[in-house]
């Protein structure tokens, strides 16, 4: 009797290089953004100040894609409750160092109190926790909705929601406490060199979580699953730790080269 060509086929699971390789020209252009923005603002060289001010309009396309393709990632996952929780940690770990240790070999403005990590892990863990109502919506509606929620929500730091032609303004007493800083509200004293604010970023997080059901299903062109930049899907699959090393590893490469030219 048959056995094995009874039983259903385990297919396979593949590696969607095209939103490793998105996520990797994200990183780059990170990289570099912080490149100029380090050698201008640390080192007063006029032309990275140039540059930074330049790229400063592409910062949030960028932004948004690395915080989309997180939210479809967290589809995928196997258990968010604990990606969540590890990015976290690193989160707070990264906010004690830039905050209280590097103030005290002269490094100021480097201060990240809740930057893309911060964001990241919390919307993960409110994904884990709300997933089982998030998934009784349609995944087209959840995309919609969340996406919307985006774009309305874009201008809280700038005290209103709504759209450009189109906004409510919200209460000053919302951006005169400290503490909400999180959530998008902060106080004209409040600085944090990487700021991502629960809203709006949150709404896109989830847009991606639903775009991520697409994923996981297999509902996608074949061209996604082919890799095509190699270079940039590295970066991609690696972003955690570049986004770690890359700020301590140009302010070192910078300082040496500096350095070196004064000496001269």
């Amino acid at each position: 009797m048959p056995t094995n060509d009874a039983e259903p086929a385990v297919k396979e699971k593949r590696r969607v290089h095209l939103l490793d390789e998105i996520r990797g020209t994200a990183v780059v252009c990170m990289v570099f953004y912080h490149l100029y923005f380090i050698a201008g603002e640390f080192f007063g060289i006029g032309i990275a100040k140039k540059l930074f001010e330049f790229n400063m309009p592409l910062e949030p396309f960028f932004a948004c894609l690395f915080i989309f393709i997180c939210g479809i990632s967290s589809c995928l996952s196997r258990s968010n409750l604990k990606r969540g929780l590890k990015l976290f940690l690193i989160a707070l770990m990264l906010s004690g160092i830039t905050v209280f240790i590097l103030p005290l070999f002269k490094i100021e403005g480097a201060e990240i109190r809740f930057g893309i990590l911060h964001l990241l892990s919390v919307s993960i863990l409110l994904y884990a926790a709300l997933c089982p109502v998030l998934k009784k919506i349609p995944p087209i509606v959840g995309f919609s909705v969340f996406f919307a929620a985006y774009v309305l929500t874009s201008g809280v730091k700038d005290g209103y929601i709504g759209l450009p032609f189109l906004k409510l303004y919200l209460p000053s007493s919302f951006y005169s406490h400290y503490f909400l800083f999180p959530l998008g509200f902060h106080t004209a004293s409040f600085g944090s060199m990487d700021y991502f604010p629960i809203l709006p970023n949150l709404f896109m997080f989830l847009a991606g979580t639903y775009a991520g059901i697409y994923v996981r299903d297999g509902r996608i062109p074949k061209l996604f699953y082919k890799s095509r930049v190699p270079f940039l899907s590295f970066f991609g699959r690696h972003a955690l730790i570049v986004y770690l090393i890359h700020f301590p590893a140009i302010y070192a490469v910078l300082l040496i080269t500096v350095t070196i030219i004064e000496r001269i």
